[in-house]
């Protein structure tokens, strides 16, 4: 008798067809299930942190190589085209091809979106050539001809291609919600410029975020400031050179936007003249300050922050650009806004070059809610004696062991950065001290 045993047996034609025709009558359960509610799972596999890039490795067009039935589902589910980001890098060092992939991917995009709104971001981290400068106005085009489909859109490249932006002006973006546009590259073109750039009908928008360019760009833009949420105006250190002029344009224009709930500036340099009146933002709670020069500070002196729940000065990245310049300069202008505002501060996070201690303390005295503090000083040998005592249990007038009240009592979240072995001890034992109040004023 043969025996089989160890090698494959072919089925046979008949066998084949009974099991085509099995599979055919009794669908696999993906297969059976409704492509709507398939569609609803397509929607979770998008990434959540990052707009989705036009890459096979990723969804959406991933989920389109498993199968066919896939395919067609995922081509007939608009939401998973609804955000595309493009991101190019120094390697990426054929520029021609990036066109064909643009053009090729947006329409893409665009068609099997259906109507609905839609999220774009464009990031090339290249300095300038043509073949760029062309994608970016053809891309700057495409903005504007589907100008009432965006809801979120982030620009970031050279400053060589920020003329382009123009093209955007008097575009409805009747449904436009984020807008970031931000310099990258410092331009290499020598000459001045000029950006005209008109929003005025963005009456939805809510987040803005700008990175200008050097000042070698003249800035002429106009904008509907009255539903603005969030704003932030930053500059890139390492390589545009400066916040360009349109933060100084427009910081009066900060009044209006009574609905402004987080504000993060950056400055160079203080303005060269302030406005008489004081800018009240009655729902402001977030506030987001950074500065080389420490004179720039002195804008705090025009803000009144009735809301103010979180304060951030953060300057230790910057250290080195201007030297002993932003040393001992502070002087009292967070304090006095505090002061000024009335607000119960609950968060307050320090990064800065030299932050004055006599200005630290002031600041903490007007907080008395205070329930998180970071305070990392550059250098981080700095004396900190002051504020260990500030903080050491025990350390009010007229206390008596029965009756310890530490300041900022609310406090919940300290973290003091220190490089200096003397106070490495001291700094220890307030710690502990508080820690161990807390949790004996927690116990039942």
């Amino acid at each position: 008798m043969l025996s089989t045993r160890g090698s494959p047996v072919s089925p046979s034609v008949p066998d084949q067809t009974l099991r085509r025709a099995s599979t055919q009558l009794h669908p696999c359960p993906v297969h059976r299930m409704p492509p709507e509610l398939l569609g609803i799972i397509f929607e979770n596999c998008l990434p959540t942190k990052e707009l989705p890039s036009a890459t096979l490795s990723e969804s959406p067009l991933l989920l389109g190589r498993v199968c066919t039935h896939w395919r067609s589902v995922s081509q007939s589910t608009p939401k998973l085209w609804t955000s595309l980001s493009f991101n190019f890098l120094e390697s990426d060092i054929d520029r021609m091809r990036d066109g064909i992939k643009v053009t090729f991917v947006l329409d893409r995009w665009l068609r099997r979106s259906s109507n609905l709104l839609l999220s774009v971001s464009f990031t090339d981290n290249r300095i300038y050539q043509p073949d760029t400068d062309n994608l970016i106005a053809w891309f700057l085009l495409q903005i504007r001809e589907h100008s009432k489909r965006w809801k979120y859109i982030y620009l970031q490249f050279s400053t060589d291609y920020f003329t382009r932006l123009s093209v955007m002006s008097s575009c409805r973006f009747t449904s436009l919600e984020s807008l970031s546009i931000h310099a990258d590259h410092m331009g290499w073109r020598r000459g001045l410029a000029t950006l005209g750039l008109d929003l005025g009908l963005t009456d939805r928008l809510k987040y803005l975020s700008y990175t200008g360019p050097d000042w070698s760009i003249r800035e002429n833009t106009f904008m509907d400031w009255t539903h603005l949420t969030e704003i932030s105006f930053q500059y890139n250190l390492h390589e545009a050179g400066g916040e360009g002029s349109m933060l100084f344009q427009h910081f009066t224009s900060f009044g209006l936007c009574q609905n402004l709930t987080v504000l993060s500036i950056c400055l160079r340099y203080s303005f060269r003249s302030f406005p008489n009146d004081f800018i009240v933002l009655p729902r402001l709670h977030t506030l987001k300050i950074l500065s080389r020069n420490s004179r720039g500070y002195a804008v705090l002196n025009l803000f009144v922050l009735l809301q103010l729940e979180t304060l951030e000065i953060d300057g230790v990245i910057l250290v080195g650009l201007d030297g002993l310049d932003t040393t001992h300069l502070h002087d009292t202008h967070f304090s006095e806004m505090l002061r000024r505002s009335a607000c119960t501060l609950r968060r307050l996070h320090i990064r800065d070059l030299d932050f004055p201690s006599e200005e630290l303390l002031r600041c903490l005295a007007l907080a008395p809610a205070l329930e998180s503090f970071l305070f990392l000083p550059c250098p981080r040998f700095r004396p900190i004696g002051d504020l260990i005592d500030y903080l050491t249990i025990g350390s009010i007038d007229h206390e008596t062991p029965d009756t310890l009240s530490p300041r900022l009592p609310h406090l919940q979240k300290l973290r003091i950065g220190c490089g200096h072995e003397l106070y490495l001890t001291p700094l220890v034992e307030m710690v502990e001290a508080r820690s161990g109040t807390g949790a004996a004023r927690g116990a039942p």
